[in-house]
């Protein structure tokens, strides 16, 4: 038994397993063309072209029976006269008009070994890329391989075409890989307008710091110049009150008297001077606090913003490798391109 006659003994067999194909009309519009598998009442199960899939009878609106090309080829093929060259000829290209390639080769083949100079036999069969050699028809597979030429990516091509096409190939692979290295350029570029953004916030905060830190020294000058004035005037309360006591000490033998007007009023006057003093000392103390504590912010801000631009020069630096990477891969593209160019002449020459 021939390749062919094989080949289509196993068609007619499947297509005698296969029987009609069955569409399946939805409630909702869908149309399903396939094969049930099962039907047990409440759902089908039908295989499609690809893999299968499952139906309530409540989702469907109708199911029919519909021939298909290999049910109709089967009939066909049951009332040709196998001697008849013409009849071999119509059937296959019947099927190959409904892409029914292995039936159409094996009627042209049919025909030909029949009729070889049945018209139109031998164009069929060439079309399909079959080869007259020494009487007998080569398939792609068989008559490429004999001449010297190799299939490249499902397509046989002679030497230099091939070599042309393997060369195209890899002007691809190479701009793949320029385009690559630009993308990682780009991504690293966009990293770097980020790191940007993060040191101009930086930037804003040591800004908002320093104008804060301008206004704790001047509350500091503030607030020592009126501790000093408050210091000024418990002196001068506490020697007035000195010398009022000095003149009103009793005398040796007289008996004590009792605090004089003058003498409360220095009393008083002394004892407000040193609570004003301390609540300036306070407000002086506060604000060195303040000052130090946004003395620890900007250093740690100046810190941030130190660390920031490392980042972007190490991303600068990153781009640079990648962007000699670039030249170097285009480079390689122009290369390839270049002997591409060659090879398509030379195989331009060779036809």
């Amino acid at each position: 038994m021939t390749r062919h006659s094989f080949q289509l003994t196993f068609v007619l067999l499947c297509a005698a397993t296969f029987a009609s194909a069955d569409v399946v009309t939805m409630k909702d519009g869908r149309v399903v063309e396939g094969k049930i598998l099962e039907d047990n009442g409440t759902a089908i199960k039908i295989k499609l072209k690809k893999g299968t899939m499952s139906f309530d009878h409540k989702d469907i609106a109708s199911i029919e029976k519909k021939a298909t090309p290999e049910d109709e080829y089967k009939e066909r093929f049951a009332k040709l006269d196998p001697k008849s060259a013409a009849g071999h000829f119509e059937l296959g290209k019947w099927a190959g008009g409904r892409e029914l390639e292995e039936e159409a080769i094996f009627h042209c083949l049919a025909a030909y070994r029949l009729d070889p100079k049945l018209d139109g036999v031998a164009a069929e069969l060439t079309k399909r890329d079959y080869h007259l050699v020494d009487g007998s028809w080569l398939t792609p597979d068989a008559y490429y391989p004999s001449i010297g030429w190799i299939k490249f990516e499902g397509k046989w091509c002679s030497p230099a075409e091939h070599e042309y096409r393997v060369a195209v190939k890899e002007v691809a692979t190479a701009a793949a890989a320029r385009d690559a290295a630009k993308s990682a350029v780009a991504a690293v570029a966009g990293k770097v307008k980020k790191i940007e953004a993060r040191i101009a916030t930086e930037n804003v905060a040591m800004d908002k710091i320093a104008k804060l830190m301008t206004k704790s020294e001047a509350d500091q000058a503030a607030t020592l110049a009126r501790f000093n004035a408050a210091e000024a005037k418990v002196k001068t309360a506490s020697d007035k009150l000195t010398a009022i006591s000095q003149k009103e000490a009793p005398k040796e033998g007289d008996p004590p008297k009792a605090p004089s007007a003058a003498m409360q009023a220095a009393e008083k006057n002394l004892a407000a001077a040193r609570a004003a003093a301390e609540k300036e000392s306070k407000a002086h103390t506060a604000a060195k606090q303040v000052f130090n504590e946004q003395s620890v912010q900007k250093r740690e801000v100046q810190l941030r913003i130190t660390e920031i631009e490392k980042e972007k020069t190490d991303a600068e630096k990153e781009i640079a490798t990648l962007e000699v990477g670039v030249k170097s891969a285009q480079v390689e593209v122009d290369e390839a391109a270049a002997r591409a160019e060659v090879l398509k002449a030379a195989w331009e020459k060779s036809k």
